[in-house]
Parts: C-alpha cells; sequence; structure tokens
C-alpha cells in the first residue's frame, strides 16, 4: 500500500473478460484522522501493483464492504475518523472501471416508512 492503514477494510474483486481473468483487491478507509481516512487504493495481482483510486466522501473505520453484482464495491457505515460518530452513509464504486477513472459515488437511502 502507498499508505499506512488502520481499522480499514478489504474485498477482493475478480474480473471475468473473454480470454482472461482479473482480480484486484481493495483496501479502503483509515482510522488516522488524516487524508489517509478518505483514501481507496487497489492491488493489481497480476502487476503485482498497487494503484491510488478516487477517495470516499467520507473518512471512516470499522465499516463493512461488500462486491454486489459482480461489479459494484459498496462501503457501509463505519465510524467517522475525524469525530468517531458513527456513519450511516453508504457508498459505491463501478470496479468495471479503468483504474484511473474509477469514483466513489453516494448512495442516498430512501426511508419508506417515512
Amino acid at each position: 500500500m502507498k499508505y499506512g492503514k488502520c481499522g480499514h477494510q478489504l474485498a477482493h474483486f475478480h474480473r471475468r473478460l473473454e480470454y482472461k481473468t482479473k482480480d484486484y483487491i481493495y483496501a479502503v478507509g483509515s482510522k488516522y484522522p488524516d487524508d489517509t481516512s478518505r483514501k481507496a487504493e487497489v492491488f493489481d495481482i497480476a502487476k503485482n501493483r498497487w494503484h491510488e483510486i478516487g477517495e470516499l466522501y467520507h473518512g471512516r473505520h470499522f465499516h463493512s464492504m461488500c462486491i454486489v453484482d459482480a461489479r459494484y464495491l459498496y462501503v457501509m457505515a463505519g465510524r467517522d475518523s475525524q469525530t468517531e460518530t458513527p456513519l450511516e452513509s453508504f457508498e459505491r464504486l463501478d470496479c468495471y472501471a479503468d483504474l484511473d477513472k474509477q469514483k466513489f459515488e453516494q448512495i442516498n437511502l430512501v426511508n419508506k416508512d417515512s
């Protein structure tokens, strides 16, 4: 990794292409109360190299992550790295985008009971 992390999460992404497969490991967030809490990096296993990708909207740690539809990386909840308050926000990354174009987008949650 390019940046030291603590309280981050890792996710494995496996992409099938027509004649080959690609595997990546995403490292997202950090407990450190500085800019590293918003940093996201991806390790390209085939090239044995780390890449920095788009930053999170909210610096967070002790969050959850999962891959949905074999395409999207969701980052959920956790704690704010500056204030330690709980976060209820979700962010999504399209893992099919080129690494230099991968950016997180905020997901708006709708409470249908209200």
